[in-house]
């Protein structure tokens, strides 16, 4: 449901709007596309690979999620019992290991992410000082193209925004994307026990 509500509420209209403010650019400017373009290209190179060279990690994480679920769901089923038999450490202990494998993980998936992030504000500075810089020498030239000049700035200002606002909603298409992919490895594995070809009548 989360990930059929990022498609049509959020995925769609944004590329729709990226479309539109492109073309928007390319009719005042043609230039100005030819420098956003290769940004915007790098841009989503470098949010795929990010995500793309962590996906291990990340399956993993999603496996002790599942496996910290199970304990705590055991815990507290068998609560009377550790009890009785003075366990309580004991299952403190299992769940506090499962925790910090979980958040080791995290750890290094957000360090590797904030360093895709440094790139990425470093592609999207160069697009905003590329655009501005030629702008302004067409301006010297032309003095009339001035308020074109803010229209340009403004527009690719914007399709730059966007460019984050896409690469937030891959974050999360990935994230949703795993549980999803376990879930159909558990309605595709095969059924063990099969009925009798010739069935005794009770």
């Amino acid at each position: 449901a989360d990930v059929t509500f990022m498609l049509s509420q959020e995925l769609i209209p944004l590329v729709a709007m990226i479309i539109m403010t492109t073309a928007a650019v390319a009719w005042y400017s043609a230039w100005s596309v030819f420098i956003i373009l290769p940004v915007v290209a790098l841009f989503a190179l470098i949010t795929i690979g990010a995500r793309a060279a962590k996906r291990a990690d990340r399956k993993r994480r999603h496996r002790l999620r599942k496996t910290l679920d199970q304990l705590f769901g055991e815990m507290n089923a068998n609560i009377r019992t550790v009890w009785l038999n003075c366990q309580e450490e004991n299952e403190v202990a299992r769940f506090k290991k499962v925790l910090i494998e979980i958040r080791t993980i995290l750890a290094q998936e957000y360090f590797w992410y904030d360093h895709a992030d440094f790139w990425r504000g470093i592609l999207i500075g160069v697009g905003r000082l590329g655009v501005f810089l030629v702008s302004l020498r067409f301006a010297f030239d032309d003095p009339r193209t001035i308020p074109n000049l803010f229209l340009i700035l403004m527009l690719t200002e914007r399709m730059l925004r966007m460019c984050y606002t896409i690469g937030g909603i891959y974050d999360r298409f990935m994230e949703a994307a795993e549980p999803v992919e376990h879930m159909m490895e558990v309605l595709e594995e095969p059924i063990r026990i099969a009925d009798p070809e010739h069935p005794v009548n009770l």
